[in-house]
């Protein structure tokens, strides 16, 4: 998983500076794994932090009722 780090760590995004359709999904992982207590990198945890404030992204978590998974844990 270090080159996924690596690459988060660098970009804004998974393949640069553009959302595309594979952020959606690592979103997922990152976000479940953080709200299951998993240990994850700093900048995996930095990354669903970016992700939550697309506003799409809010609205969503706002229709389902979820909690912003930044906010679950540090």
């Amino acid at each position: 998983m270090s080159s996924l780090a690596d690459r988060v760590e660098r970009e804004n995004y998974l393949f640069g500076e553009s959302f595309s359709v594979a952020d959606p999904y690592l979103f997922m992982l990152a976000r479940g794994a953080q709200e299951l207590d998993f240990p994850l990198a700093t900048c995996f945890r930095d990354y669903v932090g970016r992700i939550e404030t697309r506003p799409s992204v809010r609205e969503a978590e706002r229709r389902e009722g979820l909690t912003e998974a930044s906010s679950l844990r540090s």
